[in-house]
């Protein structure tokens, strides 16, 4: 804090700063979190990142890794927890003028099954006089909403999904591995599913079963199912079906899944190349199956 034409107020000022607290992807009862606002020392340019020291759980300079100083002339810190989402912390006795630098952070570590909030509000409060000792007061942060968002997560609760689709051939009997499917994500991230077909290789219908890996949050996730075509002696359905989840969280931490086609339920028809059986070659002759042909 500068000390340069310090003036003492005539009547101490009291400055209570507050922040929201949010949570993510939970439904139930509040969770209650702590916080912390620590005053410091004036932060250069180069000193301005400072971050969680993750083994120690203290405040350290992210370039150099040395711990944050406080300020020496008034080491004050609050602690303060959550309450109706609104994060408010003790007043703050100020008797004199000058700038003020403050860190606010939540504590650490985190409660079991929720990630920690690394957020760091830098908050500079300039306090100023007039010759009649009256206060005015100027706060700025690094951002107009001081926000610590935690999000639940939890392995033990959650979800399991499995897709299905119909598989058809022409031209010889379907057998297991014979054809490959993939599942991608909308975002362009392919997922690797556990496929199975139905052990019989004796007839030319099966199902298809696609064993997704496990949802721990909740949320809309969109995948495509579609067919690998670089096989020899097949003409392979080359359709993609888009799959909606929709993922909830329930009161308890559980979760609930449901699963949409916005095209109906994939359905693939492959046809052999090798005309072991006679293949028709108009579409009419296809139309009891129900799908369109390539």
């Amino acid at each position: 804090m500068p000390t340069e034409e310090i003036k003492i107020l005539e009547v101490p000022l009291y400055l209570a700063l507050t922040a929201y607290k949010r949570f993510e992807d939970w439904v139930g009862d509040e969770v209650t979190f702590e916080f912390e606002l620590h005053e410091i020392a004036p932060i250069t340019d180069k000193e301005k990142e400072v971050v969680f020291d993750k083994e120690t759980g203290d405040l350290i300079h992210k370039d150099s890794g040395l711990p944050l100083k406080v300020d020496s002339d008034a080491e004050r810190a609050f602690i303060a927890k959550n309450k109706d989402g609104r994060i408010t912390f003790p007043y703050i006795s100020i008797t004199t003028t000058g700038e003020y630098h403050f860190l606010m952070t939540e504590s650490s570590p985190s409660k079991e099954n929720w990630h920690h909030n690394d957020a760091i509000y830098h908050i500079v409060v300039t306090v100023d006089a007039d010759e009649l000792g009256e206060a005015s007061v100027s706060i700025i942060a690094d951002t107009d909403d001081l926000i610590f968002t935690n999000r639940y997560e939890s392995k033990d609760n959650a979800t399991s999904v499995t897709l299905h689709a119909n598989i058809q051939t022409i031209g010889d009997y379907l057998k297991d591995n014979t054809f490959a499917f993939v599942i991608t994500a909308h975002e362009e991230k392919t997922v690797k599913p556990t496929v199975i077909l139905l052990k019989n290789t004796t007839d030319t219908t099966g199902i298809l079963t696609v064993h997704l890996p496990t949802f721990t949050r909740s949320g809309i996730y969109r995948y495509h199912l579609s067919q690998l075509t670089n096989l020899t002696d097949w003409h392979i359905d080359q359709r993609t079906y888009p799959i909606d989840i929709t993922v909830t969280r329930n009161p308890d931490g559980t979760l609930a899944s449901s699963t949409e086609y916005p095209k109906g339920i994939p359905s693939f028809l492959n046809i052999c190349a090798k005309e072991k059986w006679p293949i028709p070659k108009t579409v009419k002759q296809y139309s009891s199956l129900g799908v369109e042909l390539f």
